[in-house]
């Protein structure tokens, strides 16, 4: 794995030759990078070649056996920084608003791409609300600091939120399954109902993954146990009712 000792001539490798942006957390980069809690990069690509020539260019090396060509590291002065690359169409953010993000980028002072200042704003809003446990005190007030109106000064999470809605339905843009599901906890609200789906692209690939084999094999073993008691203790023909009305939780991931 190649070292590099210099994160500037790193993206420097990447900017004319993939097209990407760098999605968060980018500010003190040089300054942070090295520290703990910090020693990671998140990118999003245009496609998978944008990410294959990343990963050969930057000398990336994924970060777990079994992958699913996300999670990669990449060494800066003998250490390992975490490098998720998440591409357009993975359901990390809508797909049109990805393709909007990388239309809209910009070359930062620091000398790598970014989104402009209003993706920017709502897909950390996204990302802290959606994609997180919870809304934390440092995102909460990192988020009240960086706000594009003066009337969120202050504001709390439900205000947050009800501004995303109607970016997002401005924009036509909708709360999307991701594939890579660790990264979805928090969508069962009134907002992300109102603007939800789930891309049959997504819906296959969870569908193939081994992770949805994994699960429908486990779902079908639970399925016939509650099947044998349930023509143990009510009869074949209840069981044969309640069979035909319960076999779908076995392809549900």
């Amino acid at each position: 794995m190649k070292n590099w000792s210099d994160m500037r001539e790193a993206f420097s490798a990447i900017n004319s030759k993939c097209n990407y942006l760098v999605m968060r957390n980018w500010e003190g980069f040089y300054d942070d990078i090295l520290l703990e809690g910090h020693n990671d990069i998140d990118v999003l690509c245009g496609g998978r070649k944008d990410r294959e020539t990343m990963v050969a260019l930057l000398g990336a090396e994924k970060r777990f056996e079994k992958d699913n060509g996300i999670h990669y590291k990449i060494s800066y002065r003998n250490r390992d920084v975490d490098l998720d690359i998440r591409t357009v169409g993975d359901g990390y953010y809508d797909k049109k608003w990805q393709k909007n993000m990388l239309i809209n980028k910009k070359l930062s002072q620091l000398g790598f791409y970014t989104m402009n200042s209003e993706d920017y704003f709502y897909s950390l809003v996204y990302h802290a609300i959606y994609q997180k446990d919870y809304l934390t005190d440092e995102y909460l007030q990192r988020l009240r600091n960086m706000n594009l109106s003066e009337k969120m000064n202050g504001a709390g999470q439900n205000a947050f939120e009800e501004a995303l809605f109607d970016f997002m339905t401005a924009n036509k843009y909708c709360y999307t399954v991701p594939f890579d599901l660790s990264c979805m906890h928090s969508y069962d609200n009134r907002w992300v109902k109102r603007r939800f789906k789930y891309p049959i692209s997504i819906r296959l690939r969870h569908f193939f993954s081994q992770e949805g084999k994994k699960n429908r094999k486990r779902n079908f073993q639970v399925f016939n146990n509650d099947l044998k008691n349930t023509k143990e203790s009510r009869g074949i023909v209840f069981a044969l009712l309640w069979g035909a009305k319960n076999i779908w939780g076995c392809f549900k991931n």
